[in-house]
Parts: structure tokens; sequence; C-alpha cells
């Protein structure tokens, strides 16, 4: 797993050095940050201690989302060199912020490298063992943390460009990158979604 992390880190630092100065202000797929605050975000790890980090959320009463999005778009003041640079630089660090394992270290590279390229138009081929990775996680036991509940029931998921498939039920298809970045509610990429599940995955997931 933590081949893969370094893997991604590397391939994410290639794609950042091909994006011209404009692209750094646009906005992601995180609907809260621009490109530049996003990839602030995934640089956290290695710019901030365990105890600086729950300090933060404690000052948002628990709020982990919110206190994410407000070191996301502290560190995205960062340079661009300086943010791809981190990348390169700690792409074998294995750190782990309090509660998290692996896959979600994995899962903040893929997904965010994606939340980048797909609203600016870009190719960034997603790595199959990764994505792969990612999309077991977001069906599997941990769903209800991910997904709203019951949000996946009664739909088969298969991605056109992986032997990926899940569930039983009305069919909701794409790019194995696509469905994991909506399955973990990103708005946008449903839109390159087919099938007759996508309305009910819509309505389920706040995209109708």
């Amino acid at each position: 797993m933590w081949g893969l992390v370094a893997a991604e880190r590397r391939r994410t630092a290639d794609f950042l050095e091909t994006l011209q100065p404009e692209h750094w202000q646009a906005r992601s797929l995180c609907e809260l940050w621009t490109v530049r605050e996003a990839m602030g975000h995934i640089n956290f790890i290695w710019n901030t201690t365990d105890e600086e980090l729950m300090e933060r959320v404690g000052r948002h009463g628990g709020d982990v989302p919110a206190a994410s999005a407000e070191l996301g778009k502290e560190l995205g003041r960062k340079a661009p060199e300086e943010l791809i640079a981190g990348l390169r630089d700690n792409a074998e660090l294995q750190k782990l912020p309090p509660g998290a394992r692996p896959i979600d270290a994995l899962a903040d590279v893929v997904l965010h490298t994606h939340d980048v390229a797909f609203p600016l138009g870009l190719e960034h081929p997603a790595n199959a063992d990764a994505t792969r990775l990612v999309l077991d996680e977001v069906v599997g036991d941990n769903r209800d943390h991910y997904n709203p509940s019951g949000g996946i029931d009664g739909l088969r998921f298969e991605a056109t460009d992986l032997d990926w498939s899940h569930g039983e039920g009305d069919l909701v298809r794409g790019k194995a990158i696509d469905l994991a970045s909506a399955l973990h509610g990103r708005r946008a990429p449903v839109e390159a979604l087919t099938g007759p599940g996508v309305q009910t995955f819509r309505q389920r997931f706040g995209n109708a």
C-alpha cells in the first residue's frame, strides 16, 4: 500500500509540473478549494504535527472537515514549486494523522489529483491498482462513512476502463476514477457516468 502511495505522490508531482500559472487559481472539484489549496491539503501531513492538527480540530469544535479546509487554504499559499517539491521530497513518508489508515493516504492523493485534473479538462490517467483499492474501500465495510446510508443499495457499479464492478441492480457505468470520485461525493463526475441507475444515484447523493 505505501509503495502505491509513494508512486502516486510522484505521479501527481509530475502532473502538476504540466500546469499553467492560471490553472493553480482555478476551482477544484472540492468546492472550498482552488487547485492550489487542494494541493496544499495533500501536503499537510508533512507540514503539521499531530498536536497542531488536533488543536486546530478543537478550535473548530471537533469539525474535522472545517479544520481540514482551513489548513488546505493556509498551505495553499505556498508557491506551486514548493507544493510540488513537498510531494517529491516526502513521497516515501509513512505518516498518518490520528485515526487514519494507509488507504486513506492513498485515497487522498488519488482523489485530490482528480479534483484538479477533471475540472481543468486535463488528462491524468488513473493508476489501475490504486484506483481499484480506493473503489473497494468506498463500497466496502466502511461505506457508510463515505456514502449516505443505503446510498449504493440496489445499484450496480461498473468501471469501463478497469476490471471492477460492485453490487446488483440498476447499472451505473463510467471510468474507474470518475466512479471513485462520485462515490466520494463529488458532483461534477456524476455527469460523466451513464446507465439507468444514474438518476437514482444523483438523488441519493444530493446531485439531483
